[in-house]
């Protein structure tokens, strides 16, 4: 994976796609809702990003969509593959988050959009970028996990949702590059081995091919499950993974409880925490 994806997370606009509007019957947005732009605030999509190669050429495409965003209610979907941003070609993922970014929230822009053979022109709204943890968290807490499944290390099979249930589990989104990552490793290793036997599992899932990890693995012990989320970054795309580390709390029932970003001594006291309170009777 490059490392660049994980930056590249809702640095968007707001969109109303016209072909929507005119089917439904709404008028196209002339000015934005009371938002309070701030100088600082960035504008919002509600997707994250990656590259696709469509006849040898590297272009921009839309990879997942936040449940609620202004994107999902005006139409964008994943796949989508971005052509133009005010008239100016799309070359990558850094140029359209600069130019996005770089136009205040409120201002009435077009993008041009490529779907299956058919081109769109979409007029819209930027919006107020909301914080990265509060997306994550609005997404996902005290909602039921989506489906995953990865392939792990070893002679294990794969790990799913499904295979999971009734088991407190404690997924880590991690990378061998990730300073971060690297840092809790040692507190993860000490959860695997203070609850393991109590029905909660540490599962770390990377996007890094087998020999990468295999390589890693020489050097730093990791004492629970590693899962494989391979180049497709399935598990990674259906937790809308933004940074690494990246922590989530899966209840009994396949219920987020928790979502972190980042890692630190307080916040994996507080992961520890929440165990202690889910294994309650």
């Amino acid at each position: 994976m490059r490392k660049s994806t994980l930056i590249l997370f809702a640095l968007l606009a707001i969109v109303t796609l016209a072909e929507v509007a005119t089917a439904q019957g709404l008028p196209i947005p002339e000015a934005a809702p009371d938002q309070n732009v701030g100088v600082r605030d960035k504008g919002w999509l509600g997707v994250g990003l990656t590259t696709t190669l469509v006849d040898g050429v590297e272009l921009v495409a839309v990879e997942n969509v936040f449940k609620g965003s202004p994107a999902e209610t005006s139409g964008i979907q994943t796949g989508d593959i971005v052509l133009q941003f005010q008239g100016q070609d799309v070359k990558d993922i850094p140029q359209l988050v600069a130019s996005v970014g770089g136009t205040k929230p409120a201002t009435k822009v077009v993008f041009k959009l490529r779907r299956g053979k058919k081109v769109l022109e979409v007029p819209l709204l930027l919006a107020i970028r909301p914080d990265r943890l509060d997306l994550l968290r609005g997404q996902f807490l005290n909602k039921p996990a989506p489906d995953f499944k990865v392939a792990t290390r070893g002679k294990g099979g794969p790990v799913s949702r499904a295979s999971l249930n009734g088991k407190i589990v404690v997924i880590d989104f991690w990378a061998t590059w990730c300073g971060p990552c690297r840092a809790t490793i040692p507190r993860l290793n000490a959860l695997h081995r203070k609850y393991a036997k109590k029905g909660v599992v540490v599962l770390g899932v990377t996007d890094e091919d087998k020999a990468t990890v295999a390589k890693f693995l020489k050097g730093t012990k990791i004492e629970y499950p590693i899962g494989l989320d391979g180049k497709e970054r399935e598990a990674n795309k259906a937790f809308f993974v933004q940074a690494y580390p990246t922590l989530l709390l899966m209840d009994q029932a396949g219920v987020i409880r928790e979502v972190y970003i980042g890692a630190s001594e307080g916040k994996m006291d507080k992961l520890e925490a929440r165990i202690d309170e889910l294994l309650k009777p």
